[in-house]
């Protein structure tokens, strides 16, 4: 088995600057998340990380923060400066025991950021660039 073959992987969220970045996913079939929020500046992740959080849903429509993945609460992300080439925040945690959609929660900023999920450990395999959450899917 390739291991990127089973992958899914979902862009949630561009925002332009200055508001709440704020994306959901539908996780069914999938055993394991990623959360990845990169940016196009460098320097700290202070404004986006004090605000940061994940949430559940079995709706996706009635929220609630999931235990260890509330900045401030569960966790504190460092404040050191960050190359706009390098991930903010990378949070991985098993979907076992999780409610079907997840939401991720960041505060405003003045940047553009993206958030992207990346599922995986499905029950079944992702054998196309539709089911991976691409365009173009290549395998070597």
């Amino acid at each position: 088995m390739n291991t990127l073959q089973n992958v899914k992987i979902v862009t949630a969220v561009q925002n332009a600057g200055s508001t709440t970045i704020t994306g959901s996913v539908d996780t069914r079939g999938f055993s394991y998340a990623m959360v990845v929020m990169a940016s196009t500046v460098d320097g700290t992740i202070s404004s986006v990380a004090s605000n940061t959080k994940i949430e559940q849903s079995d709706d996706n429509s009635t929220w609630e923060a999931m235990p260890g993945l509330v900045t401030g609460t569960d966790f504190t992300p460092s404040t050191a400066s960050i190359a706009a080439t390098q991930p903010k925040i990378v949070l991985g945690f098993s979907l076992k025991g999780r409610k079907r959609y997840l939401k991720f929660t960041g505060g405003a900023v003045s940047a553009r950021h993206t958030v992207a999920f990346m599922l995986t450990n499905p029950n079944d395999g992702v054998a196309s660039a539709t089911e991976s959450g691409v365009t173009n899917f290549f395998m070597l």
